[in-house]
């Protein structure tokens, strides 16, 4: 029997029944301005141009941009989305997603001093026509990010840990020992 898919699943069932991806053009995705390696700086929805830039300069968004150029986008890395104020914003996969629109938009690249990286091969144009996008509530997946970022293998710096846990916290109303059990936290850094 199918169950319903949770956050929770991801770390919990060996075997979630997990939804598919919506193909979506990246046009279609936003930024997110609450994202916690954004910690300290004030972006609104609207700023996606200035978030996209900080992100180029401090959070090595061309490593990525190498990547996609050398081997594509990796179509089994989703992205996942939130609905929020009518549109859909990318909650996890915001380096990423920045690295597609550099690599997708000329003018960004001239307006960000991109160095010219050469022609996109055919394969690695058709694979950033369209992204998997999972689009979830951020309630839905606070753990799965959580783990990731926190204890996982893609670690923010403490401010955006702290930053996140205290969101969870604040918007979720969940208690300081359950988010450190559902994000794997061994080393007490919720507590």
């Amino acid at each position: 029997p199918q169950r319903r898919w949770e956050a929770s699943s991801l770390m919990t069932d060996p075997t979630p029944t997990r939804p598919q991806p919506e193909w979506l053009s990246p046009a279609q995705l936003l930024l997110d301005p609450g994202n916690p390696r954004l910690a300290g700086h004030e972006f609104a929805l609207a700023d996606q141009d200035g978030i996209l830039e900080w992100l180029w300069k401090n959070k090595s968004v061309n490593e990525l941009v190498d990547s996609i150029v050398a081997s594509g986008f990796w179509q089994h890395e989703e992205l996942f989305a939130a609905r929020e104020e009518g549109r859909l914003v990318v909650v996890e996969g915001n380096r990423r997603l920045a690295a597609v629109k550099v690599l997708t938009d000329g003018s960004l690249r001239t307006r960000l001093r991109v160095r010219d990286f050469g022609p996109l091969t055919p394969e690695v144009q058709a694979s950033l026509e369209k992204l998997p996008v999972l689009i979830r509530p951020r309630k839905e997946i606070w753990e799965f990010i959580g783990f990731k970022h926190v204890n996982g293998p893609q670690e923010w710096d403490s401010i955006a840990k702290a930053q996140y846990i205290y969101r969870v916290r604040q918007e979720f109303g969940v208690e300081l020992p359950t988010i450190a059990r559902s994000i794997g936290d061994r080393h007490e850094t919720v507590t």
